[in-house]
């Protein structure tokens, strides 16, 4: 699967039809996606900066103590549809795999925390502009229900948040 048209069809679903934008139903939803249009803006380009190892060291020791599960995977974005793991609006997994494949390509991101209706990842290579945070954010926006474990879920709020960690949350409800 391809993550560009993946994402592109939900960005599609979650845009209002003219009737309803002709009516003012859009107003909020073009809040809520700024800056971007009716049109999905498109993959964020890949990040080629990594994280300092300090830096590194320094989010990873500020994650509570976990369990660690073994998936024999090829690749951490397989974990997902390997282990059957889907959110609960959804029946199929391979969509967010291939989301989460694109974001290991692009940013070095690794499932770091698994959960019932949600997950998050470490990421190596986040954004280090604000529109680079957008477009990602944009990607975010569609993929799932609330992004940053605070329940964002507007373009906005979660740029703001992809600049300030590089732990990337979703749940889904």
């Amino acid at each position: 699967m391809d993550a560009a048209e993946v994402l592109a069809e939900m960005w599609e679903g979650e845009m209002p039809s003219d009737e309803e934008e002709e009516e003012g139903g859009g107003d909020e939803l073009a809040e809520i996606r700024a800056p971007f249009g009716k049109q999905f803006p498109g993959l964020a380009p890949p990040e080629n900066t990594p994280l300092s190892p300090g830096r590194l060291d320094e989010v990873a020791g500020s994650l509570p103590a976990g369990r660690i599960g073994l998936v024999p995977a090829s690749r951490p974005s397989d974990v997902l549809p390997l282990i059957g793991w889907t959110p609960s609006d959804q029946s199929d997994a391979l969509p967010i795999a291939a989301v989460v494949r694109s974001w290991e390509d692009r940013f070095g991101a690794r499932l770091l925390r698994l959960g019932f209706a949600e997950f998050s990842l470490l990421v190596d290579r986040p954004p280090r502009s604000v529109e680079h945070a957008q477009r990602i954010a944009a990607e975010h926006f569609v993929f799932c229900d609330e992004c940053a474990g605070q329940g964002l879920s507007d373009i906005p709020r979660i740029t703001v948040s992809l600049m300030t960690t590089p732990i990337w949350t979703f749940w889904w409800d």
